[in-house]
């Protein structure tokens, strides 16, 4: 439904980190997002931030950077540039954590 375009997510990889490798093999100009269970991202125009959703302070944007998040609330992001380096050992990966900012247009963390 086009809500982010050329975009593929796997929701809860907490065990499954390489599952979208398959997906963008065959289509290597999608960025792949995988999310874990305890972990949401809110997207702002081309901009998205990791949200810890296991969290009480919700203060996502300008909350209080000494609270403590779950280090297994995790976003990975994935990003090929042809089918043939879409793998584990030449394309990995960025995992990002709460609070954490990427760049859907620029394939970035801001």
């Amino acid at each position: 439904f086009n809500f982010l375009p050329g975009v593929a997510l796997d929701i809860r990889v907490d065990n499954q980190w390489d599952d979208l490798y398959g997906v963008l093999k065959n289509n290597p100009s999608v960025l792949g997002i995988g999310i874990t269970e305890k972990t949401t991202i809110v997207v702002m125009k081309h901009y998205f931030q990791v949200v810890e959703t296991n969290r009480s302070d919700w203060g996502f944007i300008d909350g209080d950077e000494s609270k403590t998040f779950d280090p297994n609330a995790t976003v990975a992001v994935y990003s090929c540039t042809s089918e043939s380096d879409c793998n584990k050992e030449s394309s990995p990966y960025l995992k990002l954590k709460h609070r954490q900012w990427y760049d859907l247009c620029q394939r970035k963390i801001v």
